[in-house]
């Protein structure tokens, strides 16, 4: 399962995005044992020899932030690697239900724990500090986890009585506000939260907000 959000708007943001999707397409479907991390390195080197980027003055700087989850369903696990995009898993407390193996932060209400782990901070495409690997995390998942995958786009929006942007960790909270839901609920309170904070305000980026079990 992937999302992405692409640079460029128009025509440089089209082409951006179908010469990402193809690529990726192609990856996936001759990887075999090939982890999530190893995927967006080879993605990255694509799209740079694609676009012939070299860094250098009037090349092109498009590119992509992007959140990649390979899911075995006979295993239960969850393997994650991001270029600036996190991914987030909510749990039900229970009794028999374990803290996720490993994560970067972490929000609970009376009943649920919703868990971040965080992106590299560098996107598919050129960038100054070179070709670094992306990190791959794998997680064991339980039959009641909900998965989450987002653009920065909803906490990015302003709005509200002084403008600001309505932030990540309020998104957090509101996500795991909504866990008594079913899923088709929770994107009509998503949806209508996001137009009331807006108000008059215009939408400042593309936004996608992902929600799934396994």
């Amino acid at each position: 399962v992937a999302i992405a959000d692409c640079t460029g708007h128009g025509v440089p943001g089209a082409l951006m995005s179908m010469l990402s999707i193809t690529h990726l397409k192609e990856l996936t479907a001759l990887a075999h044992d090939v982890s999530a991390g190893d995927i967006l390195f080879k993605l990255r080197s694509l799209i740079i020899a694609s676009l012939s980027q070299t860094g250098k003055e009037g090349d092109s700087v498009d590119g992509l932030d992007l959140s990649l989850a390979i899911i075995d369903k006979k295993t239960n696990t969850l393997e994650y690697a991001g270029a600036f995009m996190p991914i987030m898993i909510c749990r039900k407390k229970s009794a028999e239900s374990k803290p996720l193996e490993y994560f970067n932060d972490m929000v609970e209400s009376e009943s649920f724990e919703l868990y971040e782990i965080k992106a590299d901070k560098m996107p598919i495409g050129y960038y100054v500090i070179g070709e670094k690997p992306f990190t791959t995390h794998q997680v064991t998942l339980i039959d009641t986890d909900t998965i989450y995958m987002m653009t920065d786009g909803y906490s990015d929006q302003f709005g509200g009585e002084k403008n600001h942007k309505f932030l990540l960790a309020n998104f957090k909270k509101l996500l795991i506000n909504l866990q008594h839901m079913t899923l088709g609920e929770q994107k009509k309170v998503l949806s209508q939260t996001l137009d009331t904070y807006m108000g008059n305000q215009k939408q400042v980026d593309d936004i996608l907000v992902l929600g799934f079990k396994v």
